[in-house]
């Protein structure tokens, strides 16, 4: 782990009763060779960098991965976290782009947590990915096809096209096992299956008409969480009112209806 300015600056966070015990097949990576790059910022007034310092050092030691530790309270850094720690994890060892969260999760679930970061920073910030999607978008629009709208479809397409280019150089399409210049992405089969199905066959690129019944179906599938965020806005617009008026009953109130409403939308999803 690389300390900035100086291991010093980190004296009273490297405490040796802090230990944390990591399960390594709890880490879930992507199959690739690349190595990953994550800053991590922490100021003299945090309580819980002890930990968040020894959670880093200890997944340094398990998976392709470099820290670097900057103390805000001791050396300048490119960002101003609202709090500490925060972490900016990353394939590009420059960090122009990364993957930004900040504090650590409650328990035993840093693996878990790690995961999602590392499949979300692999394909948000794989240096590949501004290209292919360049060149999906222009198939898309050439044959008034739309790239597919499910968020987690899609990302997993995408890490499995990235997969793919590390491993054998080209994104090969996901869902044939052929590798040849037939099947690099946007597949000569993609079209075909459009006209067959309404969607090429890994689910990539969609026809308009199939977006638009995902669309109507998906409203319907949601359509009890769609009224909660209509009543959220409502609220809201309540809750701007109440400040306004100095009313702080109404305040609280809102307050209270807007966290009751939090509550039901995130235990359902």
């Amino acid at each position: 782990m690389n300390f900035i300015p100086s291991v010093e600056a980190f004296e009273r966070f490297l405490q040796e009763d802090v230990r944390v015990e990591l399960n390594p097949e709890g880490i879930r990576l992507p199959h690739t060779k690349r190595e990953f790059y994550m800053v991590m910022y922490v100021d003299d007034n945090c309580a819980v960098c002890p930990v968040a310092l020894r959670l880093a050092e200890a997944t340094e030691k398990l998976i392709p991965l470099r820290v670097t530790a900057i103390n805000l309270s001791h050396a300048k850094a490119d960002r101003t976290p609202s709090a500490t720690p925060a972490f900016c994890l990353s394939l590009d060892q420059t960090m122009r782009k990364c993957v930004y969260w900040e504090g650590i999760p409650l328990g035993n679930q840093w693996e878990p947590f790690l995961s999602r970061k590392l499949e979300l920073a692999y394909i948000a910030t794989h240096p590949y990915l501004p290209e292919f999607l360049d060149r999906a978008q222009a198939f898309a629009e050439s044959h008034n096809l739309v790239i597919a709208l499910d968020a987690q479809m899609r990302n997993r397409l995408l890490r499995e096209l990235m997969e793919n280019y590390d491993n054998y150089g080209q994104p090969y399409c996901p869902c044939r096992q052929e590798r040849s210049q037939r099947t690099v992405c946007p597949c000569v089969y993609a079209l075909g299956d459009v006209a067959k199905y309404g969607h090429c066959l890994c689910g990539l690129f969609w026809s308009r008409p199939f977006a638009e019944k995902w669309l109507e179906a998906q409203k319907r599938r949601h359509a009890k969480d769609l009224e909660k965020v209509d009543k959220m806005i409502s609220i809201l617009q309540e809750l701007k009112t109440s400040i306004i008026l100095n009313d702080r009953a109404a305040v609280e109130k809102a307050l209270d209806s807007l966290m009751s409403l939090y509550t039901d939308l995130a235990s359902e999803g």
